[in-house]
């Protein structure tokens, strides 16, 4: 083989990893993605609102105030691991650039999005 052939296939080597390893980063945003949405609605929402109810049964003097610490408490331990989704996500995002130069895959379906939306 001449060497521009082996040239050719070390390029298409590398773009091929590329590509596998885009793909599998951009998964991983979308499930860390779902993981934070899911997060959110099903654990941040309904202790924020339980943290409500206990500081007006604290108001209305029928919980004592540990009850509102422990509620808050709860609350916060929820939030706390919410950012480390959110913050799992950005270091996979980190990664996408870092790989390359690639951009993630969000921005490219915006930036597309904005072009069509552009050009009508």
């Amino acid at each position: 083989m001449s060497q521009l052939s082996n040239i050719k296939m070390q390029v298409k080597d590398d773009q091929t990893k590329q590509t596998s390893l885009r793909i599998a980063i951009d998964a991983n945003i979308a499930g860390l993605d779902i993981g934070i949405a899911k997060t959110q609605e099903a654990v941040i929402l309904p202790l924020s609102a339980y943290v409500s109810k206990m500081q007006r049964a604290h108001t209305a003097g029928t919980v004592n105030v540990l009850a509102i610490l422990d509620a808050q408490r709860s609350y916060h331990d929820a939030k706390q691991k919410l950012i480390t989704l959110q913050d799992q996500r950005d270091m996979a995002l980190l990664q996408l650039i870092e790989q390359g130069g690639l951009v993630p895959k969000l921005f490219v379906t915006s930036t597309e999005h904005a072009d069509r939306k552009r050009n009508n």
